[in-house]
């Protein structure tokens, strides 16, 4: 809404973490919030399949035994379900060494697509604009944020809930499968509006391509970073 319009949740984000989000939230009163770019577009889009006890112990290797113990249990019991709620979506999929893969050409590109016309079949509108601040009340607390549109102009949206799903960082590198758009400076937002925020550490970034004169860019596999 512009100004005081308020929407039940409101996400920051239309990569994978934030489709998601919409995909499961049980009410259509939403909003996306996007760039025009995401770092999904070029990911991917692995999906490991292993037995649970084997795949949770690679996870908690991964995490440095650092987990969230309840989400990654939550995660362990879910995950093939959601491969199956992808198909339902109509994604196809083929298997590969590194476990289930969308069967398309340009995956990421193409399942974004597939995802984004499922959410938009819920009624959850799709927003191309920047976030620039957050909007605070005279309590401290976060009430909207402010967005600038493809046509430079600004909107406020104000909000009950709000899902921030601002990807890694790939800026910083001169090659990269993500958007040079994706800067970080929604987790700047967050710093400046006194966030918490936990396992910085484990921040994604995103310089997944070995460059060399002699071979075109070569995609370097999650498993061998």
């Amino acid at each position: 809404g512009d100004g005081a319009g308020g929407v039940s949740a409101d996400r920051v984000g239309g990569g994978a973490a934030g489709m998601s989000a919409a995909t499961y939230l049980k009410t259509n009163k939403a909003l996306l919030i996007e760039m025009p770019s995401s770092n999904s577009l070029l990911s991917p889009w692995n999906i490991m399949i292993k037995p649970e006890i084997e795949l949770k112990r690679k996870m908690i290797e991964a995490g440095n035994g650092m987990n969230n113990k309840k989400l990654l249990n939550k995660f362990i019991k879910s995950y093939k379900e959601i491969l199956n709620d992808l198909r339902t979506m109509g994604i196809s999929f083929r298997k590969s060494n590194i476990g289930f893969v969308p069967d398309y050409r340009f995956p990421g590109t193409e399942v974004k697509r597939i995802i984004n016309r499922y959410i938009a079949k819920k009624g959850i509108e799709i927003i191309k604009s920047k976030v620039e601040k957050f909007l605070v009340n005279k309590t401290g607390n976060i009430k909207g944020v402010v967005v600038r549109a493809l046509d430079n102009s600004t909107i406020n949206i104000v909000f009950d809930y709000l899902i921030l799903a601002g990807g890694g960082l790939s800026s910083f590198f001169d090659f990269t499968t993500g958007e040079k758009t994706v800067n970080g400076s929604i987790l700047a937002l967050c710093y400046e509006n006194n966030f918490e925020i936990t396992n910085i550490e484990f921040f994604m970034f995103h310089p997944f391509l070995i460059i060399d004169k002699r071979f075109p860019r070569v995609l370097v596999s999650g498993e061998i970073l």
